[in-house]
């Protein structure tokens, strides 16, 4: 499985803040001057994405930065001079807060604090993974189920604080006359001062089972000469590679995008996925068949819910399509698909196939076939007045050339008048179709 990232241990802060941190100068009325607590990007996740088959998991880090000592000067009364708060730390900074994570029916709360592992392990259960669905957005856009997790609380710096003051008492004594005097005093206290912190991740989870359709042949019958296999890739998961084995032996591969790992100033990693399909053919026909294999792949980001495909009335998200050109044998034969997502979970297929050979009336110009056609009429002649009545069928051999083709001759009398004209009219039209394909 791919590993979404790697994170920062938790009980070591980051003595630098974030791009997006902005540190105030330190006061006696809030000596903090920056903290921050950073969620790192699921494991394993791809493009905001994660799979309902791999719970994600989570690394965390935080950090802050206070001053030591913070003092401040103020005057009660000049006469008596300055007075002055003085902030001293007096322990280690810490982190509280709580932990939620969400998915659609499904929500856990989990108190958390700077002792906590580095990895946040999923707590929701694994029935709320099972049992999401897509659901249809704006001009048909898809949504996948969302899953969030967040993190709210405090960064908190316990401090002593000494507070010293001069002030101007005044008083009257025994005659009442006025008198003034400067007094002081001190106290001390443990206080703590605390900075919020958050941080969230959301996410679209990719679920369930793909659903793969043949499209061509549509009745798992075609003829060698256009043979092919078109299909269309259903699901709610973005496909990785899909690999095609004839009777067992892989025919193609296609892999439908690119991956790049990105670092984060954090220092956490995630992964990027960009569309780019390559096909390639592992075991290619040789020179000799009839034509060389292609394939092409299209596809649509949009919901779809073909309750006439799907008996389990499911909706999809992702559709790709694969038209595939290739000289099947003749026969029949198995064609499997082994089919995998972003996060290198796999599903099958499989579609059985019958190739046929095609057939064809005489009059063709072919240069292998011309003996044959001839000796056929030659023992039409000898049969009947007319030369070239009655009815010539040409086959083709199985590696779809003109060589070792067979013929055979009906006379009038074998067919019916009607049955005759229909097959002369019939076999006519493919054959002309046939040969405008190989000109």
């Amino acid at each position: 499985m791919r590993q979404a990232n790697a994170g920062s241990a938790a009980s070591s802060p980051l003595s630098s803040p974030p791009s997006w941190v902005h540190p105030v100068a330190p006061t006696t009325s809030q000596p903090i001057e920056w903290a921050f607590i950073e969620l790192s990007p699921a494991s394993p996740s791809v493009d905001g994405r994660v799979s309902s088959l791999h719970p994600p998991v989570f690394f965390w880090t935080w950090g802050e930065s206070h001053a030591p000592f913070v003092v401040s000067y103020y005057t009660l009364d000049s006469s008596c001079g300055q007075s002055k708060i003085s902030l001293s730390e007096f322990g280690k900074p810490a982190l509280s807060g709580t932990l939620t994570w969400s998915l659609p029916g499904a929500s856990v709360v989990q108190p958390i604090d700077d002792h906590a592992p580095a990895l946040l392990q999923n707590p929701l259960p694994a029935s709320a993974w099972a049992s999401l669905s897509t659901t249809e957005g704006q001009n048909k856009s898809a949504i996948l189920p969302p899953f969030s997790i967040s993190f709210s609380g405090t960064v908190q710096v316990p401090y002593m604080k000494e507070v010293e003051e001069h002030y101007l008492v005044k008083s009257a004594d025994a005659a009442g006359n006025a008198i003034e005097s400067c007094q002081s005093s001190r106290s001390s206290a443990l206080v703590t001062f605390a900075l919020p912190v958050h941080s969230a991740r959301a996410y679209g989870v990719e679920h369930g089972e793909p659903l793969f359709l043949k499209l061509r042949p549509a009745d798992r019958e075609q003829l060698s000469l256009s043979s092919g296999f078109w299909r269309a890739d259903l699901s709610s998961r973005l496909p990785f590679s899909s690999v095609l084995a004839l009777n067992g032996i892989p025919i193609s591969s296609t892999r439908y995008a690119h991956y790049s790992m990105l670092k984060d100033e954090v220092g956490f990693w995630s992964i990027s996925r960009q569309e780019n399909d390559t096909s390639e053919w592992p075991n290619k026909p040789n020179d000799s068949m009839s034509f060389s294999p292609s394939i092409s792949t299209n596809f649509s980001h949009l919901f779809l819910s073909p309750s006439e495909l799907d008996s389990q009335g499911r909706a999809f998200a992702y559709q790709y399509s694969q038209q595939m050109l290739y000289p099947f044998p003749l026969g029949r034969s198995n064609l499997t698909l082994e089919w995998s997502d972003d996060f290198n979970d796999k599903w099958n297929a499989s579609f059985p196939l019958l190739t046929r050979a095609p057939s064809g009336i005489a009059g063709a110009v072919a240069e292998n076939a011309t003996a044959i056609l001839a000796d056929e009429r030659a023992h039409a002649a000898s049969l009947q007045s007319s030369p070239y009545r009655g009815l010539i069928r040409v086959l083709l051999s199985n590696s779809n050339s003109w060589r070792g083709a067979q013929a055979d001759y009906f006379q009038p009398s074998s067919l019916a008048p009607a049955a005759g004209g229909l097959l002369m009219l019939g076999a006519g039209l493919l054959l002309m179709f046939y040969l405008r394909q190989k000109v």
